[in-house]
């Protein structure tokens, strides 16, 4: 039984006219409507009060000069000890979970690879891209708020234009390769990178990133790259002193494992609300026995958990709702990531504390442009922006810590050669 599980209704764009500030919130279990924010970010009468303690001018995190393999080799048994005190909490509790098929594949056999085929050989239903009616920003710093003409989508001021249109404002029309609905060439944007796809092919990454959540369902696996993210973040240290109280808290895009709980764990941190998000929330539940939230709530937050099935794109009813936010590695599986940085901006309140980790494009990636292969991890990570939005979505907080390039261990380790950052900061206040 799936208990204090959230569904966000019109996720799916079939009628697009429809007005998509209107997003409701419902019990999967057809209980009481949520027809206000308000219900999952105010838990008690005592929250505003405590909004003056977490409120303080952000202090830089003295980082320690550890190369990144010693801070790895520090602090990445931590997380693994604390992976595997989970799995054996896990295996004394029930194991029967209902299994769970659906989405645009769900006939197709096979595991991710399929996905792949299937986008060879038949493509995906259309390419159409749509920008956000209302892109205006939550408080008075941004000097800009228009809707850059509906060609382009706005961040914090700046004009981010789809492919087919320039400008400051997205105002002039310009060349744009043709859409083949089995390549992601013509979402590519010459200053951003791919920023946003059309909701078909968005699907398609959905359900290549399902099937490889589904083959964890022997419950044996706890974490997505866990012990990664703690390292790089020394532990969470720079997000506040063990046992703080981070007030109301949302994870965006928080996977079945979530980053969050073992940050969590880690600290001791307390809140008041603990809100996950995700669109993948439901079939987690349903098929990996190990998720976190499977009945419903955080373990150790009991009656502060609030689950939600639903995608960041959607948080536009979050308006200076949250204390602090957490998003690790989301924007690459997202359907519009500028939409979304946005939508994280607002939902944050003045003061607010962004805990935030993603990879941009590599130089490598960026003289490619957009003639990538096109394999597995493309459709997996539709999104590929460049470092230019990063940096104008992080001029909007006071930075307290900010690892980036391959001073980060997750970026080189095996191998790797990423480039992105780990960073945590305060929304400035105006």
């Amino acid at each position: 039984m799936i208990i204090g599980i959230l569904v966000l209704t019109h996720l799916i764009p079939d009628n697009i006219e429809d007005d998509y500030s209107k997003v409701y919130l419902r019990s999967n279990q057809g209980g009481e409507d949520l027809s206000s924010p308000q219900d999952i970010t105010s838990p008690s009468a005592t929250v505003g009060s405590m909004a003056s303690k977490l409120y303080q001018p952000a202090v830089r995190y003295e980082k320690t000069h550890e190369d990144p393999e010693q801070r790895f080799r520090r602090i990445g048994p931590h997380a693994v000890d604390m992976g595997n005190k989970y799995l054996e909490e896990i295996k004394s509790q029930e194991k029967g979970l209902v299994g769970m098929k659906s989405g645009p594949l769900a006939d197709i056999p096979g595991q991710a690879n399929a996905v792949v085929d299937y986008v060879e050989r038949v493509g995906w239903g259309n390419s159409d891209v749509f920008m956000t009616q209302d892109q205006s920003h939550a408080g008075s710093c941004i000097s800009y708020n228009g809707n850059c003409n509906l060609h382009g989508e706005n961040l914090l001021g700046r004009c981010f234009c789809m492919p087919g249109w320039t400008g400051d404002h997205c105002e002039v029309e310009s060349t744009k390769v043709p859409c083949t609905h089995k390549d992601d060439k013509c979402f590519y944007s010459p200053e951003a990178g791919v920023f946003a796809i059309s909701y078909s092919r968005w699907e398609m990454s959905q359900e290549a990133e399902k099937r490889t959540w589904n083959s964890f369902s022997d419950g044996t696996s706890t974490f997505d790259r866990t012990d990664e993210h703690l390292t790089d973040f020394d532990d969470y240290k720079p997000v506040g002193e063990i046992g703080a109280n981070l007030g109301n808290f949302m994870e965006v895009g928080s996977g079945p494992w979530t980053q969050s709980y073992w940050m969590m764990r880690s600290r001791q941190f307390k809140v008041d609300r603990y809100v996950v998000l995700d669109p993948g929330v439901i079939s987690y539940v349903g098929n990996v026995r190990s998720t976190v939230f499977r009945r419903g709530e955080i373990p150790g937050y009991e009656g502060k958990t609030v689950v939600i099935n639903g995608g960041g794109e959607h948080l536009d009813i979050f308006r200076e709702s949250f204390d602090t936010v957490m998003m690790v590695n989301v924007l690459q599986h997202v359907n519009n990531a500028i939409m979304l940085l946005r939508n994280v901006y607002n939902s944050l309140k003045p003061g607010g504390l962004m805990i935030f980790s993603d990879c941009w494009m590599t130089e490598a990636q960026e003289r490619e442009g957009p003639d990538y292969r096109f394999w597995l991890d493309i459709v997996y990570h539709p999104i590929r922006m460049k470092r230019a939005v990063f940096e104008q979505f992080l001029q909007g907080f006071d930075e307290i810590y900010d690892v980036r390039d391959l001073d980060a261990y997750a970026y080189k380790v095996n191998g790797r050669d990423k480039r992105g950052t780990y960073f945590v900061g305060r929304k400035k206040m105006c």
